[in-house]
């Protein structure tokens, strides 16, 4: 038999024994979401709850609640498994585990939560007794917890005779506790940020992991109990590299709460043209990088003022994937003598930046060009030789300053060579196409939508 239970608060409840806000007996499986205990106490064990059975908790708060003994937020005794994913406890007071106390033949999985101004004499934080008879043992296994501020003899106490791989934490922060972080017992703590303040802060016996470092984790602000890092904190990626990585896809970091790292990288703010002539057109780029671990989606291109002179020729949205790079062009075309000025709105699917603008500005004038012989049309007007051997010259020509790109296919339609890929002034211009490596065949030389034959013969 079991239970759910959602959505609920646990207010100044008492008992004379076991469970002052909820007791759960009889190995019943409980499962518990969006639970608050507050203010609740037991005379003996579990002044928030007390379970003999499998219970999982969720995005759950136990805040001042108090037992004279066992768990003043949570009592777990000969149950079965037990999982605490995400949640709160803070203020609570017993003897034996302050904030949790774990004891005898189950397993316990905590992810996420946090102990905070916790009060006991026994593991102020967390009380975890696994007796040395195996019958008897507790398996625990902590990860991702943020444990700060708690008060007593010792903040995280271990009683057991197991191995290292009976009580593991991993991937946590223990900062500005009183009292050691493990009494007496072989556990092991890997990959977490500690204050070591003295050679005694961890007991004979304990197992000291990897990834073990001993500085300021940098909260946001921890007098407020504001346990989320700052970008400066060494917590980030500091995390065990086998473990799951964060949701943003780098590396796993410590404690409770994540720091997103920024997916979308622009390093540019304005972009301004030279003047140009109304009636031509110039363009310029700029570098989208997605720095992020997760495939980055632009999402849309937008323009304030509507302003149509300023314009891109970008079809969104699409993805950049990691570490990877997007070039986007940037065009300008006046139809009149003037100052212009927009806004470029990058938007994406970044959770910390899903918008970045640019200010683009222009200017334009008016006046007779010089070079009266610019071509009229936008072609290839010749290829020579035609066949050939090894090289080749390519005439085309721009009637308007323009971005261009002349590349080269196969008789398959593959690509097989870039030969001009840019901006180009209005004019006449020529480029070399260099064969060699080539295999003998026909080809095809394209610019925008024109298409010429060529033909290599060695």
């Amino acid at each position: 038999s079991g239970a759910t239970i959602t959505n609920v608060v646990f207010s100044n409840n008492s008992a004379g024994l076991n469970g002052g806000g909820l007791c759960l007996f009889d190995n019943c499986s409980s499962r518990l979401v969006n639970v608050d205990f507050l203010d609740n106490s037991a005379e003996f064990m579990g002044g928030g709850i007390f379970t003999t059975g499998d219970l999982s908790v969720e995005d759950s708060r136990f805040y001042r609640n108090s037992a004279q003994s066992h768990g003043g937020g949570i009592a777990i005794w000969s149950a079965g498994q037990i999982e605490f994913i995400s949640g709160v406890l803070e203020g609570n007071f017993a003897d034996f585990g302050g904030g949790m106390a774990v004891s005898y033949f189950c397993s316990a999985s905590i992810e996420r939560v946090v102990f905070n101004s916790n009060f006991g004499s026994h593991g102020n934080a967390l009380f975890v007794n696994s007796e040395w008879d195996d019958q008897y043992s507790v398996e625990f296994l902590g990860t991702n917890l943020t444990i700060c501020h708690n008060v007593g003899l010792s903040s995280i106490h271990y009683s057991g005779e197991q191995n290292e791989e009976t009580f593991l934490i991993t991937n946590s922060i223990l900062f500005e506790n009183e009292g050691p972080i493990l009494a007496e017992g072989i556990g092991s703590i890997s990959y977490c940020m500690f204050d070591e303040r003295d050679d005694n802060s961890f007991a004979e016996g304990f197992q000291r992991g990897e990834g073990l470092i001993s500085e300021d984790p940098q909260f946001i602000d921890i007098d407020n109990t504001d346990y989320r890092l700052t970008a400066d904190s060494p917590c980030i990626d500091g995390g065990d590299p086998d473990s799951e990585p964060d949701p943003d896809g780098t590396r796993v970091d410590m404690g409770v709460f994540y720091f997103h790292q920024r997916d979308i990288n622009i390093e540019l703010e304005e972009m301004v043209f030279e003047p140009v002539e109304t009636g031509l057109i110039d363009s310029l780029s700029f570098v989208i990088h997605n720095t992020g671990g997760n495939d980055l989606t632009i999402l849309s291109f937008d323009w304030e003022l509507n302003e149509l002179r300023f314009f891109t020729r970008e079809e969104e949205p699409f993805a950049i994937e990691p570490e990877g790079e997007y070039v986007v062009w940037v065009f300008f075309e006046p139809d009149e003598p003037d100052e212009f000025r927009s806004s470029f709105l990058i938007r994406s699917d970044d959770p910390d930046e899903d918008e970045i603008g640019i200010e683009v500005r222009g200017s334009s004038f008016s006046g007779v060009r010089e070079n009266t012989d610019l071509p009229e049309e936008y072609k290839i007007t010749s290829i020579y030789p035609n066949p050939f051997n090894s090289t080749t010259s390519i005439s085309y020509s721009l009637p308007v300053h323009s971005k261009i790109a002349i590349n080269i296919y196969n008789i398959n339609g593959q690509l097989v060579d870039v030969l001009l890929e840019g901006i180009m002034p209005a004019g006449n211009h020529n480029v070399v196409w260099d064969a060699n490596g080539m295999s003998n065949g026909i080809y095809f030389v394209k610019m925008g939508d024109e298409m010429r034959k060529v033909v290599l013969v060695k």
